[in-house]
């Protein structure tokens, strides 16, 4: 099956990414809080252990084939028959294990309840499997706005019987109804605007072609997924699942915004560098403009959200899940760093070289479940600094590996994120300042009013006095994608 597309402007694609990034995220998030709100640490930590194994599973059920139908040149019909029978028998069997081997996890945790749980949510496991093929087929075609489409649909949907049921006393059965729906819509939606439809064809020699790449491509984010739910799941098996409770409040705060900004960049930058992949210097290019842009924008929203953090609680959980504050303070921090090595790992990937990324994955999956062994921190404040110090280990291998497969220069890469960064140190240190001299004792709402506002004055300040010329590319850039202009 080969696709012809237009040339739609990157900033047009990007602005969809976010929606649909947005509607994978934020609409969960918000579902999250009501909940949260509801419940006590403990009976969250409980649906976070359950949602984690069955998001481990969908990760290994969208992602196994997605990269290479993407990056795949002389893509067929065949190979697109292939991986859609592959992936929907996977998810079948998944959820087959699910159903049998719940009752072994419940034990292992000493949490019965988690035995239907996981049995009820699995069920979702089959649409992922549906949606997975066309999924892959819009982002090789760009067609973000339609996956924002069916991303929104879907999060609305689930968020609406989330909330609803969450209010009606419902519970954590409130987040197993969401996710059920969310899965189902996902599933289901994508369908009308994707040109593949399926057949009784099952091509082994094509399967082997897209394992070749995929094998390695999925492997690599199976290690990085699961070293996040696994990671979890050892936390509730070493402190307890009102632990878990409080990290994963602060995982999916910090997650959402990531998910929103890294998974709208991340599914933008793989295919624009794939098309360039044989072009060092257009490769190149696009790779110096992305840092630079992402150095610009998004490092002061992950600083703001942590100074920020402990007003936001406030406001959307209430004072029981104070704890998390800490928590959300860390990881957002580390996230701004692992942000910038997001291009660096597309490109890689682009490059045709999943291999590389999978031992880095195992790198930091050795390091962070390994670690977690060894130093047994005592709470969730030691386990979040255990995760986030993994950006420390890897980010000096990314780099090299850019270097030495991409060609790029590390000199001017560093010179294109120090200055924002910098800047970001500031706005972050005197908004510290603010909150734990003068704000602490103002509302929620009117601290995030006064603190919100003041840090975008401060960042925008020093960025016009030192970086003007960047600032205004990065404003030409994303007003031409709201125009729908197309390159020059």
């Amino acid at each position: 099956m080969t696709e012809t597309i237009g040339k739609p402007h990157a900033g047009r694609s990007l602005i969809w990414a976010l929606i649909e990034s947005g509607g994978l995220s934020v609409l969960s998030l918000l579902v999250l809080f009501v909940v949260a709100r509801l419940v006590g640490p403990a009976e969250l930590g409980l649906v976070s252990l359950a949602l984690g194994v069955v998001q481990v599973l969908a990760v290994m059920i969208e992602t196994s084939l997605h990269d290479a139908l993407v990056q795949r040149q002389d893509l067929q019909d065949d190979h697109l028959q292939t991986a859609f029978w592959f992936c929907l028998g996977l998810s079948l069997l998944f959820v087959i294990g699910c159903w049998f081997g719940a009752p072994y996890l419940a034990q292992l945790f000493d949490t019965p309840a988690l035995t239907d749980l996981l049995r009820v949510m699995s069920f979702g496991l089959a649409m992922t499997g549906v949606g997975a093929v066309p999924i892959a087929v819009l982002r090789r075609n760009f067609l973000f706005k339609q996956l924002a489409v069916r991303s929104l649909y879907a999060r609305v949907a689930g968020a609406v019987a989330g909330i609803g049921l969450a209010i009606l006393g419902y519970g954590i059965w409130a987040l197993v109804v969401q996710y059920l729906l969310q899965a189902t819509f996902n599933g289901l939606l994508v369908w009308p605007s994707c040109p593949f439809r399926p057949k009784g064809r099952f091509v082994p020699a094509r399967l082997r072609e897209l394992i070749s790449y995929g094998a390695l491509s999925v492997g690599s984010r199976i290690v990085w997924i699961s070293s996040v739910r696994l990671f979890t799941l050892l936390v509730g098996y070493f402190l307890g699942v009102t632990a878990v409770g409080y990290l994963n409040i602060a995982q999916r705060v910090v997650d959402t915004l990531y998910d929103l900004l890294g998974g709208a960049a991340y599914n933008l930058a793989f295919p624009f560098f794939a098309r360039r992949q044989h072009d060092r210097a257009q490769m190149h290019r696009a790779f110096y403009a992305t840092n630079e842009f992402a150095a610009l924008s998004v490092p002061p929203i992950f600083a703001g959200l942590a100074v920020c953090a402990a007003p936001v609680v406030l406001l959307m959980l209430g004072e029981q899940w104070m704890p998390a504050v800490p928590l959300i303070q860390v990881l957002a921090s580390a996230a701004s760093l692992q942000f910038i090595l997001l291009f660096a790992n597309a490109a890689i990937m682009a490059s045709g070289r999943p291999g590389v990324l999978f031992c880095l994955s195992l790198v930091t999956f050795v390091f962070a479940i390994g670690g977690l062994f060894l130093l047994q921190p005592g709470d969730a404040l030691g386990a979040a600094l255990l995760w986030a110090c993994r950006i420390a280990v890897t980010g000096p291998i990314v780099i090299t590996l850019a270097w030495r497969f991409l060609g790029i220069s590390v000199p001017k890469l560093l010179r294109s994120v120090i200055m924002p960064f910098c800047a970001t140190v500031v706005m972050a240190g005197a908004l510290g300042w603010l909150w734990h001299a003068h704000l602490q004792h103002y509302s929620a709402i009117e601290a995030l009013l006064i603190m919100v506002p003041l840090g975008v004055t401060i960042y925008a300040a020093i960025v016009l006095a030192t970086h003007r010329a960047a600032l205004f590319r990065l404003f030409g850039f994303m007003l031409a994608g709201l125009r729908g202009a197309r390159p020059s």
